[in-house]
């Protein structure tokens, strides 16, 4: 699949396609429940790294057959969203 990665720029904010080195911030960002409030991925407790790690390598699994990405924000390149 091609894609123009010139269309996936906003004014502040961009697409990226999903590598493992997003990996950590992801995590980080996952364990807010908001996230979670009205699709249960992810439980927030003890088994939630496992479960974290699952879910991003069946994320990178997508990313193979071209169906992920990464929402960064375009000043300081921070994630914002995994959409897979």
């Amino acid at each position: 699949m091609d894609i123009d990665i010139a269309k996936l720029r906003g004014n502040h904010v961009y697409l990226e396609f999903l590598s493992p080195g997003h990996r950590e911030a992801l995590r980080f960002l996952a364990k807010n429940e908001l996230i979670w409030e009205f699709n249960k991925m992810l439980p927030i407790d003890d088994s939630y790294d496992a479960a974290y790690d699952d879910y991003f390598n069946a994320a990178l699994d997508k990313k193979r057959a071209g169906r992920a990405a990464n929402l960064r924000h375009k000043k300081n390149r921070r994630t914002i969203l995994l959409s897979g």
